[in-house]
């Protein structure tokens, strides 16, 4: 092969691969609406079934006094009921130790 010829080849490779980088259209960004997609107020309720007390939900009065009987009666209720209160005591204990203390 000649060096005419492979200068040639060379050339014509480069045009062909440098080609295929060019966009033949510009692009153009598609329309979105984007109003309300961030930082607004929800408007939507958000109340769910679970903020509604119980009595609310079953209305049979027989039924009412019944759970409340059992709640009333529900031992590992009132042992974590306690655990938590010793949680809370625990955790104001260990604040104190940031407040300022006066020492002699």
């Amino acid at each position: 092969m000649t060096t005419a010829k492979l200068s040639k080849s060379l050339l014509s490779l480069v045009l062909l691969a440098g080609s295929g980088c060019g966009i033949l259209h510009p692009y153009g960004r598609p329309d979105t609406a984007t109003s309300g997609l961030y930082r607004d107020v929800a408007t939507t309720d958000s109340a769910t079934l679970a903020n509604r007390p119980w009595q609310q939900l079953f209305t049979d009065p027989q039924l009412q006094k019944l759970i409340a009987e059992g709640l009333e009666n529900n031992r590992n209720l009132k042992i974590a009921d306690a655990r938590i209160a010793q949680a809370q005591a625990l955790l104001a204990q260990s604040r104190a130790a940031f407040l300022p203390s006066l020492t002699g």
